[in-house]
């Protein structure tokens, strides 16, 4: 999974926004940080702790520093509070038995999305409203954040829960298997599973709204990040990845985080010779005949 920036400008301890507008298939992600998420319409549907919500008006959850989650596709008319919160700041207000959940992670990584109460949910709406109107006042940005936490918080304890479909078991076992052998070919995961190729290929595009291959391209962007040594450039930290090539790699840096890799290697430039010519090697397997098998477009 991959590490995404929350945006959380320089000084301050944790942002509030609104997310709106059709979204889908973003990259499965998680964040340095709290994330609370509040839905103001439409719907979304949103992959989380191995399970799958369709999630409406009202729907709250919280999640913790490095939690994976994934939103798979929105409605046109969706809207969505979306909070982060530095882990200092928890600390610092959370000093009650109730407020020192969130600083549990066993019990934060099992929680599940809850249905606020109408007044609950308006009270945290209006005042997230007015909070980010004194964004430039940092003083009472930061009081404001930190009553949110608790507000937010409170209210979240006392919903209902959102009960979440289970992903189909096939699909569930693909993404395990993909996640410890990178280069295993479509057919040998689907046979690996139990079930064929275009029927792996169909659900699991289904569940997860993106392809096999484009997974398996998160999950070499996300091990292209994790690396630490600093002495590889670009081109070495990517085939180290699972990537084929720089042409490859290239092209799906910048799909997956939106900006090419430019400058984010260690030794040595960005690839460039690499780049140059194309290629370092051939691409990794499977990307024309998957292509062919799910009945979407894929590149992998």
């Amino acid at each position: 999974m991959l590490l995404l920036t929350n945006h959380i400008n320089p000084g301050y301890r944790g942002l509030v926004n609104i997310g709106t507008g059709k979204y889908i298939g973003n990259s499965p992600h998680y964040h340095d940080s709290y994330e609370y998420n509040l839905i103001y319409s439409g719907y979304v549907n949103y992959y989380i702790n191995n399970k799958r919500y369709t999630l409406h008006k009202r729907n709250s959850i919280w999640i913790p520093p490095y939690q994976k989650h994934y939103l798979i596709d929105t409605s046109d008319n969706f809207t969505m509070l979306v909070c982060f919160f530095q882990k200092s700041l928890i600390q610092s207000v959370c000093t009650e038995k109730w407020t020192k959940l969130l600083l549990d992670e066993s019990y934060m990584h099992e929680l599940e999305w809850r249905r606020l109460r109408k007044e609950d949910y308006w009270a945290v709406q209006s005042f997230s409203s007015s909070l980010m109107e004194t964004e430039g006042q940092k003083d009472l940005y930061h009081a404001g954040l930190a009553w949110l936490v608790l507000l937010a918080w409170k209210y979240y304890l006392r919903g209902e829960s959102v009960s979440g479909g289970s992903i189909h078991p096939s699909v569930a076992k693909a993404i395990k298997i993909l996640y410890s052998e990178l280069d295993i070919g479509t057919e040998e995961l689907a046979r690996r599973v139990g079930v064929s190729r275009s029927y792996l290929s169909r659900q699991f595009a289904l569940e997860m709204g993106t392809n096999i291959v484009d997974w398996r391209n998160f999950i070499r962007i996300e091990n292209y990040l994790k690396q630490k040594n600093e002495d590889l450039n670009i081109l070495d930290r990517a085939l180290d990845a699972g990537f084929g090539s720089y042409a490859q790699f290239y092209r799906v840096h910048r799909q997956v985080l939106g900006y090419p890799p430019q400058g984010l290697g260690g030794a040595g430039s960005a690839g460039s010779e690499a780049e140059r010519k194309g290629s370092a090697g051939s691409e990794a397997p499977d990307s024309e005949a998957e292509r062919k098998g799910s009945g979407r477009s894929e590149s992998g």
